[in-house]
């Protein structure tokens, strides 16, 4: 995003505070958004419901197990996948839980200063400027 090389090796937390962001915030956005995409898949019958939900069938792998879609799930709710399954299953329930998860994640984690509203201003921002300082 800032025309940072590898070989620097900066972190990513270094980076996203250099354009002003905190990594806590974006991490909020994208469990919101996983969270709320569940909830849709579960109340509706379709083709990525099985995808999401079903399983190989056939050996795995050697070494360490993957992380799956369900066990993401439920590391961020701190619930069990069936208990997910059937609050999903109420609209309303399902936005509760989803804001009462990432409150409290937020509240341990966050030092974040701009709201999710301002990413998309502050990217654009920066790409102007990227774009007039290449051509000068």
């Amino acid at each position: 995003m800032d025309r940072i090389s590898w070989k620097e090796k900066k972190k990513n937390k270094e980076v996203l505070e250099g354009i002003g962001l905190k990594h806590t915030e974006l991490l909020k956005t994208v469990k919101t958004r996983q969270l709320a995409y569940c909830g849709h898949i579960r109340r509706h019958q379709s083709l990525q419901k099985s995808i999401m939900e079903g399983k190989i069938n056939g050996k795995r792998q050697h070494g360490r197990k993957r992380k799956s879609w369900l066990g993401n799930i439920e590391e961020t709710t701190t619930r069990l996948i069936n208990e997910c399954c059937e609050v999903a299953l109420d609209r309303e329930e399902w936005r509760d839980t989803i804001a009462s998860n990432i409150w409290q994640e937020t509240e341990q984690h966050c030092t974040a200063q701009l709201p999710c509203s301002d990413i998309w201003e502050l990217w654009y921002r920066f790409r102007e400027e990227r774009n007039r300082s290449s051509w000068v």
